[in-house]
Order: C-alpha cells, then sequence, then structure tokens
C-alpha cells in the first residue's frame, strides 16, 4: 500500500509520550501489505509492536468512515477469551496511559483532524498460502478456519456493546459505492487500463462487465429481501473480513487481525464469507466450502441449521461487495488490485449452481 500518513520523529515522540512506550524513532518500517491503512512496526527497548493509522474516506479508498474506537474495544472484548479458545487468538490492543485502548494522533506538520492509532503486540506475519497449482487451501487447514470462526462466533454473538454499530460493508452500502463509480469521469478508462494490464483476464468489454456487476447486485438485494433476511436469521458481531490475508499462524493458533470493519450482521453471512474465501481466494471450491461449514459446525454452540439454506446467498453477497469495492478502487485510479473479475464470476457461477449446492450443504 501507500503510507497515506508518515510518522515523523516528532510524532513518535508524541505517540510514545502518551502510549507510555518508549519507541526507538529509528526503528521504524513501513508495512506495505495492506491497502486501507497506514501501518508501521515500531521497537520500544524491550518488544515490537505493529502500529496503525486508522485512515478515512479522505485519504483512503476502502476506509469504513465509522468510528474505529469500537472496533478495537471489540478486539479487546475478544482477546479476553483466548485461554478458552483452541483454535483461535485475537491480538490484545495496547492500553494507553490514559486508560483507553487507542490514542488520538496528530501529525506534527499540522493535521484538519485528528487520526485515530492503536498499537498491537508484533507477531510474525506468516500467513496461510494455497496450493500454487489448484488455489485451493489443503482440507486440514480449511477444518482449522473453520473451527476457529466458529469459535470467535460462539464470543462475538454474545457482545454487548455500549453502542451497536452495523456492518458498514453491507448491501446498502454496495449501491452507495455504485454509485460513487457513476460519477467518477474516467471510470470506463480506469477499467480499460486496468484489463489491458491484466492481460489473462477473458473479459475485455467494459460495457458488459458493468452489466453483469449491475445485475448480480439486483439479484442479491432482491433475494435478500424477498427471502426477509433482516427477520429470518440470527444477527451478531461479525469480524466483517475475514480472509487468507487477515489470518496469521501463530503458536499453531489461527490471528485473525485488522478487525476494523466489524459490525453487526447475519452470522451466516460471515460464514458464507469465509467458507468461500478459506477454501479459494479467487474461483469457487465446493469441497473446500463443505468441509468448512462441517468443522465451523462441530464447535458452534448455537447455530441453527436451518440458516444453511442462506449460505448460497450469503457467498453471493460477500462476492459482489469484493467485486464492487475493487472495481471502486480501480475506477479511482487505484490500478494495482487483485481480480475484479473472480468475484465477479464466483457471484454468478453459485447462481447457476445455487440448488445443487444447497443440497450438498444441508443434505
Amino acid at each position: 500500500m501507500s503510507v497515506f500518513t508518515d510518522l515523523s520523529i516528532e510524532d513518535i515522540n508524541n505517540i510514545s509520550k502518551k502510549s507510555g512506550k518508549n519507541f526507538i524513532p529509528d526503528s521504524l518500517e513501513h508495512v506495505l501489505d495492506g491497502k486501507t491503512d497506514s501501518c508501521f512496526y515500531l521497537r520500544d527497548t524491550k518488544d515490537k509492536y505493529f502500529v496503525k493509522i486508522h485512515e478515512d474516506g479522505r485519504s483512503s479508498p476502502h476506509s469504513t468512515n465509522y468510528d474505529l474506537r469500537y472496533a478495537i474495544e471489540f478486539a479487546h472484548y475478544l482477546s479476553c477469551f483466548n485461554d478458552q479458545f483452541n483454535y483461535l487468538n485475537i491480538l490484545r490492543p495496547v492500553r494507553w496511559k490514559n486508560g483507553e485502548w487507542y490514542g488520538h494522533f496528530k501529525q506534527s506538520e499540522g493535521f484538519e483532524h485528528n487520526k485515530l492509532i492503536s498499537i498491537w503486540p508484533y507477531i510474525e506475519p506468516i500467513h496461510p498460502v494455497p496450493s500454487e497449482i489448484s488455489g485451493n487451501f489443503d482440507h486440514s487447514s480449511i477444518i482449522k478456519f473453520g473451527k476457529a470462526v466458529g469459535e470467535l462466533h460462539n464470543v462475538s454473538s454474545k457482545y454487548l456493546p455500549s453502542i451497536k454499530y452495523p456492518f458498514p460493508k453491507d448491501l446498502m452500502d454496495i449501491l452507495n459505492t455504485m454509485r460513487k463509480i457513476e460519477a467518477l469521469p474516467k471510470k470506463k478508462e480506469n477499467i480499460q487500463k486496468y484489463l489491458y494490464l491484466n492481460k489473462n483476464i477473458k473479459i475485455i468489454n467494459v460495457e458488459c462487465f458493468f452489466k453483469d456487476l449491475n445485475e448480480m447486485i439486483s439479484i442479491c438485494i432482491n433475494e435478500w429481501t424477498k427471502r426477509r433476511v433482516d427477520q429470518n436469521l440470527k444477527f451478531g458481531y461479525i469480524h466483517g473480513e475475514l480472509k487468507p490475508s487477515n489470518t496469521i499462524i501463530h503458536n499453531n493458533k489461527l490471528t485473525f487481525i485488522d478487525i476494523s470493519k466489524c459490525g453487526i450482521a447475519p452470522l451466516s453471512l460471515e460464514l458464507g464469507m469465509s467458507s468461500q474465501l478459506f477454501a479459494n481466494t479467487e474461483c469457487l471450491n465446493i469441497i473446500g466450502i463443505e468441509r468448512f461449514i462441517e468443522a465451523y459446525l462441530s464447535t458452534r454452540s448455537d447455530f441453527s441449521k436451518t440458516e444453511l439454506s442462506f449460505i448460497p446467498l450469503m457467498i453471493k453477497c460477500s462476492s459482489i461487495r469484493l467485486a464492487v469495492y475493487r472495481t471502486y478502487a480501480v475506477t479511482a485510479g487505484f490500478i494495482n488490485q487483485k481480480s475484479i473479475i473472480s468475484p465477479l464470476e464466483i457471484c454468478k457461477e453459485v447462481e447457476r449452481i445455487e440448488d445443487d449446492l444447497l443440497a450438498k450443504l444441508t443434505s
């Protein structure tokens, strides 16, 4: 990523003063594997830490634009259960001198609004890696992924925050993002440039791409409304972006990071989203999805199996969401994005085989 907000020596000294950590300015390292926030590594005299400046929509195309204090507090809540988890570990944010789990950052050169900053223990970023040939994750890893997400939901479903925040990346936000895309003057030009730079992509007609994108959005919204998801599914706090790149393997457990898109949503939305991405991030892996859900059910204490009938819809919704946000980033000029085509193709494929997939999941 680009570091949207950099740190000066004075900035680091100010963070040290407010957090109680005596950070060494010369230890500063930029973390370049994210696309939303400005991230760094810093050391004090004893340990290494991960420092995140939470960006907003003025500087980051993927920002949630809501109060991230509550996301950090949610992470702290989850970390209190680490001793009870068999497959999962959640990093606990560093407590600042004022007693909060976050601080407010203002650049030494002057920034119009303070940004939220959080500090986390450093663990080596070893992410799960799929097969280079098929793109699938091996079955033993998929089972572990499913069990860890089940443990997460056992705890997150009981979370009672002081202020309830909805999941910020829902279907209405997808529609709002599409309106932003339509308003961009170079949307078609930038999509065409992206397709040219990724010549392995089969779709080369920009008009067809947008037609398919809008059609699948309509299908997802209509089905969500028709099936009365808001009345028929159990809601709770979800991580919001569970995927291999937000997962670190540490001490034989899975650590889910980057919880900044958490909020209240159907738990089965995250089940559908994670079952797809932890099976294969770029194409549909039906067997992997089945294994993931079986493992999830083995650790979930109160999951109603009737909700399994909604999983195909949730995979479609999460896939079209990913396609739209990547498309927005590309149309806004951030050309170096992962595939905008593969999540759209996953959505279309699930729509085509939905009856067969549903039969396998509920058998």
